[in-house]
């Protein structure tokens, strides 16, 4: 018998509430009456942080500053991406009890990572391959980069997908590291999937998500405490400028 899955679909339009979120969901998965949920989304134009990175290393704060570009930081760790209508996020929380290595972050990301590919090569993309275990290049130029947070009983696990994102304001906003130091981020000139069939492809990818974890997907909404939980960790954490600016959390945190 297959578990119970949802799918979740939003447009945000308050960046720091986008990923809180997520955060919300990872929290109170191990209550969800689902064991997996799955949650297509975008956010407005916005540069989003990793968790241990430095703003003045990653971003160009000026150029940001004069497209009206927001600057976020997210839970999880890996390098600085662009956000915005045209980049869909996919975000994955699923119970360590489904994977066979339930600690081992960069095992789980690349299983992951390869799902996610194998599920855009049968919806007839051609020329993809993973790089670094965690992101994917279409023609050699990245097209989806990934992340992951652990808690001792649930795995979030984002990545991105470019669709017809602004590539000007996406290199614009970046600060390029050819040969990264550890917690920089890696440059790779990217590109759009811009002939994808999206929501054909989404099919194929909760079938490809379904078949490895044995789960059956519905439509979802979010919850009234999911979403009082997002308010909160949104107020408490995400606009925080401390948190923004330096990584740094409030003490309650």
């Amino acid at each position: 018998m297959s578990m119970r899955g949802r799918v979740l679909s939003d447009r945000s339009t308050d960046v720091n509430y986008g990923l809180a979120i997520d955060h919300a969901l990872l929290l109170l998965n191990p209550q969800s009456d689902y064991f997996t949920t799955i949650r297509f989304w975008s956010n407005p134009s916005s540069v989003i942080l990793g968790r241990g990175q430095k703003l003045s290393e990653e971003v160009n704060q000026a150029f940001c500053m004069d497209n009206q570009i927001q600057i976020a930081r997210r839970i999880t760790g890996g390098g600085a991406v662009y956000h915005d209508e045209g980049n869909l996020n996919i975000s994955l929380l699923i119970p360590k009890t489904a994977l066979e290595n339930p600690d081992d972050i960069k095992e789980t990301t690349s299983r992951l990572t390869n799902l996610l590919k194998e599920s855009l090569e049968v919806s007839g993309v051609e020329n993809i391959r993973v790089d670094d275990t965690h992101s994917l290049l279409y023609q050699d130029h990245k097209v989806s980069g990934a992340a992951a947070y652990f808690t001792k009983e649930t795995i979030l696990h984002h990545s991105t997908l470019l669709l017809a994102a602004d590539l000007k304001k996406l290199e614009g906003s970046l600060i390029h590291h050819l040969e990264p130091e550890r917690g920089r981020s890696k440059y790779k000139p990217t590109t759009n999937l811009t002939n994808l069939q999206t929501e054909t492809w989404k099919k194929k990818y909760l079938e490809q998500i379904s078949n490895a974890f044995n789960v059956s997907f519905q439509p979802g909404v979010i919850t009234p405490e999911e979403t009082a939980l997002a308010t909160k960790l949104r107020e408490s954490l995400y606009s925080k400028p401390n948190w923004i600016i330096n990584g740094v959390r409030p003490t309650n945190l």
